[in-house]
């Protein structure tokens, strides 16, 4: 963009080219990502943070200006209470379990296998968790999970606004009355899914059961055209939709359907500031029909959803800062990155659901902000002693030029009315035409000696004013260099100047002439050059000795951080803690659960290729059957007479008996394998058995 609004800025910062623009305001990251198939994972360097942050934004605050929604003076709808409204349930004890694991899973990753499990892995399966237990595939939560907290709040707003009424685009009263309710969420879309079970699907289905009639909920994802988009919108606008839920792609930028928006909810967390302020661009946006509204944000306490919203926070609080230019940073990480797919302190502090877990996270964090300033810092006095030493060697290299251009000057000055003479190889000339001659055949000698002698040794051409010009070759370029025996600016000389039949010895002659007659002028620059490094060096100097402004911040941020780390390992190690964890490894014992349960119950493609696997179905319902056939204080190999009810139910994924013979006949039949999954699962307890005899 800078570019295309301004290149002259560009172009006098010398990044005018997007490579040099790169390589002063960027820097790379390398992470490992999935390849593009899903297949493997692969390590990826992308750019990944910007530096030298000030100085990008002083220089783009010259021609843009930052609008905040707090400056816009037309009237917006107002929240209710004046604030979001946060939604929260504690976390099950199968969700705790379920991300206990994750955290022994982040701790003993195969580095040589990162197919298998990886940190990116295991916050997928944390925010699906987080989100719905399903997702992770895990059974109904008892209370609805999520799906009932959005779907109770859904239909309060809707038993309150579906007797508003609003006017149409004419002005007139809507015979349809009723507000509109936005339902954001990024995760298990209706056709991202791949027929396991569906957020989208789930709610809707609550809300019917709760007594909202279907054809008032619509998903954006089955309106795919323009004109269908479009009629969509319309039928917002007129009160045939009560509730529309989408994605923030497809629901963000030009959907215009704020006329009789009322509430909006935050389902899931984005994970980009920007996609926030889309998302609630919907509803806070001007020609909004009601006055009050309200913004919904839903998190189950102790999962991934605390991380999530903070991160965003922190992210948002940045940009806020980069915008009012308020900023005390020189890099700043991508802040469309997924930082917590990197975090294992993170996974940690999610796992345990300890509040200063959380307090360690923000404590690192703030650490490794301010030990980068303080680095940045200490960066930049270590150039600041850079600059002076060159300051100081170019001081000294000017004071020894000006006194030797001091002693010429008299003899170049005094002679310069006088008539041409010039001496060549000892001999007086003094007409330019006869010195010419002379002066090519030195030069032409100079330049195949160089070749011989070695780059850039000088050799004596001629003499005149009292200056002895010096030729040199470049191995470079086809080309010699005209010097002098005082300071003075060079001149370069092609080839064909002086041999062959095109030379020109009455030009080398003007050019010696010439450069003689600029040492005058020559000395004011090397003046000049000398004012600067001292003017320079004050200025360096004057900054040396300035300490880290943060210096005592950083200090007690580690001084904290080192306290509640030692307070942590203590308590991880008390006996308290043993016993909790006791307690919990006999609660998995009980249900046939070993470390590692949740990557079974979600595994990775190279995981199912290991283990003979068709598909992830069959290795779930493996899991399942397992974890529900073997008894408290039953071996695993042991015999335990089969319940078919049970294990129908365990199979299904459910504990609503209504959708157990739909979801038994979907997944009596493996997609890949063809097979009945309990029979196969039988077969091979059976080859285990026969194997263990």
């Amino acid at each position: 963009m800078q570019s295309y609004l301004r290149p002259d800025l560009l172009a006098d910062a010398g990044v005018a080219d997007v490579d040099a623009w790169g390589a002063v305001f960027t820097g790379t990251t390398s992470s490992v990502e999935m390849n593009a198939s899903g297949s493997r994972l692969a390590p990826v360097t992308r750019v990944g943070r910007f530096v030298n942050v000030p100085e990008l934004v002083t220089m783009s605050s010259v021609y843009t200006d930052v609008v905040t929604r707090e400056d816009i003076t037309v009237a917006l709808p107002q929240l209710v209470g004046g604030a979001r409204q946060v939604i929260s349930k504690p976390a099950s004890q199968e969700v705790r379990d379920f991300i206990s694991d994750l955290a022994y899973r982040s701790e003993h990753f195969d580095p040589g296998r990162p197919d298998i499990d990886n940190s990116l892995k295991v916050a997928n399966d944390g925010r699906n968790v987080s989100l719905d237990e399903r997702m992770a595939n895990l059974e109904e939560p008892l209370d609805g999970g999520r799906i009932g907290m959005v779907a109770g709040e859904i239909m309060r707003i809707h038993t309150d606004t579906e007797h508003s009424t609003y006017r149409d685009q004419a002005g007139a009263v809507s015979p349809v009355p009723g507000g509109l309710q936005i339902v954001f969420c990024d995760r298990s879309t209706p056709h991202q899914t791949g027929g396991k079970f569906s957020l989208y699907e789930g709610l809707r289905a609550e809300l019917v059961e709760r007594g909202m009639a279907e054809q008032a909920i619509r998903f954006i994802h089955d309106y795919p055209k323009p004109g269908e988009k479009a009629q969509l919108f319309q039928d917002c606008r007129a009160g045939r939709v009560s509730v529309l839920v989408g994605s923030t792609e497809k629901m963000g930028t030009g959907t215009n359907i704020q006329d009789r928006a009322v509430a909006l909810h935050h389902v899931d967390v984005p994970w980009r500031p920007a996609d926030l302020e889309q998302r609630e661009g919907r509803i806070l946006r001007q020609g909004n029909q009601n006055p009050r509204v309200e913004i919904l944000n839903y998190v189950t306490e102790e999962t991934w959803d605390t991380i999530m919203w903070q991160t965003v926070e922190k992210k948002a609080r940045f940009i806020g800062q980069i915008k009012t230019g308020d900023l005390d940073a020189r890099t700043a990480e991508d802040l469309g990155s997924d930082e917590l797919g990197n975090s294992a302190a993170a996974t940690k502090a999610v796992a345990t659901g300890d509040p200063r877990y959380l307090a360690q996270v923000q404590l690192d964090d703030d650490v490794k902000r301010l030990s980068a300033l303080r680095r940045a810092h200490g960066d930049a006095k270590a150039r600041n002693a850079t600059e002076r030493r060159a300051c100081g060697r170019e001081i000294t290299a000017t004071g020894d030029q000006l006194a030797q251009l001091d002693t010429a000057l008299p003899r170049i000055t005094g002679s310069a009315d006088t008539p041409f003479a010039m001496s060549v190889g000892g001999r007086a000339y003094s007409e330019r035409g006869a010195a010419s001659s002379a002066v090519v055949d030195t030069v032409r000698q100079a330049y195949s000696d160089g070749k011989r002698g070695g780059a850039q040794k000088e050799f004596p051409v001629a003499s005149l004013r009292g200056v002895e010009v010096r030729a040199a070759r470049l191995l470079t370029s086809d080309e010699v260099v005209l010097s002098a025996n005082v300071p003075c600016r060079t001149r370069a000389v092609a080839a064909k100047d002086f041999t062959g039949r095109d030379a020109n010895g009455v030009g080398l002659v003007r050019r010696m002439e010439n450069m003689v007659a600029e040492i005058p002028a020559y000395r004011a620059e090397v003046e000049h050059r000398q004012d600067f490094a001292r003017t320079r060096t004050e200025e360096l100097l004057a900054v040396a000795d300035v300490p880290f402004e943060h210096e005592v911040a950083l200090r007690n941020k580690e001084h904290e951080l080192h306290t509640l780390t030692a307070q942590l390992h203590l308590d991880a190690n008390s006996p308290q803690a043993h016993a909790r964890a006791e307690a919990a490894r006999e609660r998995l014992a009980a249900q046939g659960r070993t470390p590692g349960w949740s990557l079974a119950l979600n595994p990775t493609p190279a995981l199912l290729k290991e283990r003979g696997e068709g598909s992830a179905g069959l290795a779930r319902t493996r899991e399942l059957v397992t974890a529900d056939v073997v008894a408290p204080g039953v071996a695993a190999d042991a015999q335990v007479p089969p319940d078919p009810a049970r294990d129908a139910v365990r199979l299904a994924g459910l504990s609503h008996p209504r959708s157990v013979a739909e979801q038994l006949a979907d997944r009596r039949h493996d997609g890949d394998s063809g097979r009945n999954p309990p029979t196969e699962v039988a077969r091979d307890r059976g080859r285990e058995e026969d194997r263990g005899r």
